[in-house]
């Protein structure tokens, strides 16, 4: 007897979720768990000195208090970047799992399926699950909660009010990993607000989880003598996007405060700057406004309505900021309002089929979604590809330094933020710039910048320091003209020797000082 096509379809989307985690799993494990580009470091940074007994090691002004928690909670006494790469891993299967009830409640299997393949192999959704950080916690907590709320508010039956609670509660907890989520949780009530008016004993409910969840941050800060609201998130954003920032050299930049008064000293630019941004956003609210449109069943299109209008103001704040994250938390629901626009794409084929007695409705679906697919996997796979080899490359100068005698990641400058040493302890060498010297307690103490500007000065610097070795890649002009021009030719004044490239990282050997003669 043969299988219904549905119950099939049904049972590989419940499937997915696990098969596509094992595949995050032997990909990370291919790559040994390297940790490639993202701040995992700086929260590292904060988790590892975060102590009840210094309130001041609580406050972040770039990362909420949630994420440095989680990881100094799941880190042993080695290397931190496995568990924080198999906790992630484990987000993006609950994601996945959350996503697959949400689009088999709101989709027949058949589309709910492809939009749930092509959310996963997303590149960014790839990228940030195969490494540690905490993005993938904040989705995942953020679309669990976004969930609850879109089956049931649109229900005309009376609601218990615990699912809201817990609704808000998971969304509270999405912001303890990413300052992203509380902003999308604003922007969610509104969305709510503007479409279901009526259910505002609900939405006070959600707002109460929301808050309860967050209370944590709240008191964070207040119990170190900042604001409620308190942090560099905006300000710093929105400067990027005007002028952008040379992250190697920060520290004689001084952000203002105050968003509005970096925007009103050239609002041109900023409108400039902003509106194209928000363009570029267009594959994600794009598909959530024809959704909204042309859904015509009463209860999918309230669920469009509520993602478009959310998408839409969503993207109409963040385009004021150049955060790279700020797109992950919209995914989950805007790869749902793709699969509704194919979906009623392949409704209007069906009737246009049927009045033509043509059979083409499917390859013409099945012709978008593998070209989405193909874009999706070609950029994965090129992603990969580079990580392999940036991964075999560090093990390479990890394996010569140690050979050299190098028993510590503080005998070792480099220019790069992601570059760190598995097998040296602390993991991290010295490194000029970055994010965290705005605020981060102890940041700038631990990781003193080194005078760039002159080569002799910045020799002097490593000796005294007990830098034994200078690691450059292509990036270093940005940091120093000095180095940038060391990278291209090789030293002549002797201070710096090469003694390794490997492919465009150089290694360089700081020489002894000279001995006087009198």
């Amino acid at each position: 007897m043969p299988q219904d096509p549905d119950r099939i379809w049904k049972r590989v989307l419940i499937a997915y979720p696990f098969i596509f985690a094992a595949f995050v799993f032997v990909i990370s494990f291919h790559l040994d768990f390297q940790q490639f580009h993202n701040d995992f470091w700086d929260n590292y940074f904060i988790s590892s000195r975060f102590t009840g007994m210094d309130r001041q090691t609580w406050f972040n002004p770039q990362y909420p208090v949630g994420y440095c928690l989680f990881l100094k909670a799941i880190m042993g006494r080695g290397l931190p970047v496995p568990p924080a790469i198999l906790a992630n891993i484990f987000f993006g299967c609950l994601l996945l799992l959350t996503c697959t009830v949400i689009y088999e409640k709101t989709l027949p299997a058949k589309h709910a399926l492809p939009s749930l393949i092509l959310l996963s192999l997303f590149p960014l959704n790839l990228h940030y699950w195969s490494v540690g950080g905490g993005d993938p916690g904040a989705v995942a907590l953020f679309t669990a909660g976004a969930a609850v709320i879109l089956w049931r508010i649109g229900k005309t039956e009376p609601q218990p009010a615990f699912p809201f609670f817990a609704a808000g509660i998971l969304m509270g907890l999405a912001a303890l990993f990413r300052y992203h989520a509380l902003v999308a949780n604003g922007m969610m009530a509104l969305a709510l607000v503007s479409i279901h008016p009526r259910k505002w004993k609900q939405l006070f409910i959600l707002t109460i989880g929301i808050c309860a969840g967050y209370s944590p941050q709240w008191f964070v800060n207040l119990a170190t003598g900042h604001g409620l609201l308190e942090t560099q998130f905006g300000p710093m954003n929105v400067y990027y996007l005007m002028h952008g920032i040379n992250w190697y050299r920060v520290t004689g930049l001084h952000l203002p405060h105050s968003t509005l008064s970096i925007i009103s000293a050239d609002p041109a630019l900023f409108f400039a700057k902003y509106f194209r941004a928000f363009l570029s956003f267009y594959p994600a609210w794009l598909p959530a406004l024809f959704a909204a449109t042309f859904e015509r069943s009463p209860e999918r299109k309230g669920i469009a309505r509520v993602i478009a209008v959310w998408i839409f103001i969503y993207f109409a704040l963040f385009s004021a900021t150049t955060s790279g994250r700020q797109m992950l938390l919209t995914l989950p629901l805007a790869f749902l309002s793709i699969g509704m626009s194919l979906r009623i794409i392949s409704e209007k084929f069906t009737e246009l089929s049927l009045s033509s007695r043509s059979h083409t409705r499917f390859p013409v679906i099945a012709i978008l979604v593998l070209l989405m697919l193909a874009f999706h996997v070609r950029r994965d796979f090129q992603m990969l590809e580079r990580r392999s080899v940036q991964k075999d490359t560090w093990v390479s100068i990890e394996t010569f330094l140690r050979q050299q005698g190098c028993s510590r990641a503080g005998e070792i400058f480099s220019n790069s933020f992601d570059l760190y040493f598995r097998k040296l302890p602390n993991y991290i060498p010295y490194f000029n710039g970055g994010a965290p010297r705005w605020g981060t307690y102890l940041y700038n103490e631990t990781f003193p910048e080194f005078p760039v500007d002159s080569l002799s000065t910045f020799v002097v610097a490593c000796r005294k320091r007990g830098v034994r070795y200078v690691i450059l890649d292509s990036d270093c002009n940005n940091l120093s003209t000095n180095l940038g021009r060391i990278y291209s030719h090789p030293p002549v004044s002797g201070e710096l020797t090469m003694a390794l490239n490997v492919n465009g990282y150089k290694v360089y050997k700081v020489s002894e000082p000279a001995m006087s003669t009198d």
